[in-house]
């Protein structure tokens, strides 16, 4: 212990993940001045404190990991040309509430791409509602036809119990939107089936 002079017991521990961060890149983001690129498939692991000085015109908040790394693959997200944030919302080895606490504590409006699940409205219902932007979505002609599918039946039955009061409550008119039609379709969409969908702007 003695090499790591000044280092306490406390300090040794801590999870590995504590008060870590995943981010990526879109557009000209830059911290103290110098610009951020995350390569295709990668992403950077930042403390809250320094991911706080980064500079960008939206954040992004992203439900599912596999979906995070593999953001680029996401051909239809139209990023409207602005440098955006990608905030992984984390899992038991990334903190959740560090990433959502991060994410409410900036000024930015904020776009969210989640699962087309009744959990994952809730995940964007719970975001700053004046500065809930976007949740990132294909178009309601695509949704429909991926919806059509044994699994995502089960995924909203075996959800709606539990968000469904929440989301009928819910003010924000995108939320309200998007939880109609899954209310219609009765029916979900993992991100993971998004990959290759098509994006039309009027549905989003």
């Amino acid at each position: 212990m003695a090499r790591y002079g000044g280092l306490s017991e406390k300090h040794f521990s801590q999870a590995p993940h504590a008060k870590s961060l995943a981010v990526k890149f879109v557009g000209k983001c830059a911290l103290d001045g110098q610009s951020l690129v995350t390569p295709f498939g990668s992403h950077m692991i930042f403390y809250p404190e320094t991911a706080m000085q980064v500079t960008c015109d939206r954040l992004l908040l992203v439900e599912n990991l596999e979906t995070f790394r593999c953001l680029e693959d996401y051909r239809w997200v139209n990023y409207e040309g602005l440098s955006v944030m990608a905030v992984y919302r984390g899992d038991p080895s990334l903190s959740i509430s560090d990433a959502l606490q991060f994410v409410q504590c900036r000024a930015e409006a904020i776009w969210a791409f989640v699962d087309f699940d009744p959990a994952g409205l809730a995940i964007a219902n719970a975001l700053h509602q004046e500065r809930l932007e976007r949740i990132i979505l294909p178009s309601v002609d695509w949704i429909s036809r991926a919806a059509d599918s044994h699994r995502g039946r089960q995924l909203f039955a075996d959800q709606v119990d539990q968000y469904g009061a929440t989301l009928d409550a819910s003010s924000h008119a995108k939320v309200r939107f998007w939880w109609q039609e899954m209310k219609h379709l009765r029916s979900a969409v993992t991100q993971e089936r998004m990959r290759g969908a098509a994006w039309h702007s009027t549905c989003e």
